[in-house]
């Protein structure tokens, strides 16, 4: 994931997150296409009434979002027969359930303001924030109140019904609301509202609210011939 003369390499995805899409365009180089694509662990766990999905470590609910707001994998399963557009689904589901199991924990929490996911905090950024399943023990995720708009509203191509509920919710809030849009979290239990607004939770939202409109960004990526050919080549079909 990184290197530095001084450290070498450092850092390495072994588990699932949001590197999904970098499989997909490895397999589909043109000049030096690899298939590294079993080398992540697949560690698959449930949250209450929600199906059993693969989740990532910590739970942070944009690793089930990033990849996906390139990739279009609706309708697609892979080798293996895993869907993973109905994968984030579920983990969307399963984070807003866990939203409304913490409602009397913390308030600002629930049906409707949910998507616990990397962040602001009042503690500063913390990328542990998220929900069950999380680990091997779901002793990953961290929660602590702090609702960032991003997680739902990342979600919105996975859970429109909710994501947009929890829209209108979070457009109530107090100074949420300012010049560039919504702001980065909130915490009511601390009463506290981040001041800033992070380019990287603000591009999942307007990337993802772009395929909800018209699948503009799907469009576009999936017209490209490295990622057909990656597709391809890692035996991605049709359900």
């Amino acid at each position: 994931m990184a290197y530095s003369p001084e450290k070498g390499f450092q850092g390495h995805w072994d588990f699932y997150a949001e590197q999904l899409s970098l499989y997909v365009l490895a397999a589909g180089s043109p000049t030096h296409p690899i298939d590294v694509y079993d080398g992540f662990t697949r560690h698959k766990a449930s949250y209450k009434n929600c199906e059993p999905f693969i989740h990532s470590w910590f739970g942070s609910l944009f690793t089930y979002q990033f990849s996906h707001a390139w990739v279009d994998f609706r309708g697609l399963v892979d080798r293996d027969g895993v869907d993973w557009f109905n994968n984030s689904v579920v983990a969307s589901q399963a984070s807003r359930q866990f939203a409304i199991d913490l409602s009397e924990k913390f308030k600002g929490v629930g049906e409707e303001s949910w998507g616990f996911t990397a962040s602001d905090s009042p503690a500063g950024y913390n990328g542990l924030l998220g929900s069950p399943p999380s680990g091997y023990d779901n002793a990953a995720h961290q929660a602590d109140g702090t609702v960032p708009p991003a997680g739902a509203l990342g979600s919105v191509v996975f859970t429109p019904e909710e994501s947009i509920e929890a829209l209108k919710y979070f457009l109530t809030v107090p100074d949420l609301s300012g010049e560039y849009g919504l702001k980065d979290a909130f915490n009511l239990n601390a009463d506290w509202v981040g001041p800033d607004y992070i380019g990287i939770d603000k591009g999942i939202t307007l990337l993802m609210a772009a395929n909800y409109r018209d699948e503009t960004v799907w469009n576009m990526f999936m017209k490209v011939p490295y990622v057909k050919k990656g597709l391809e080549a890692l035996q991605f079909k049709n359900k």
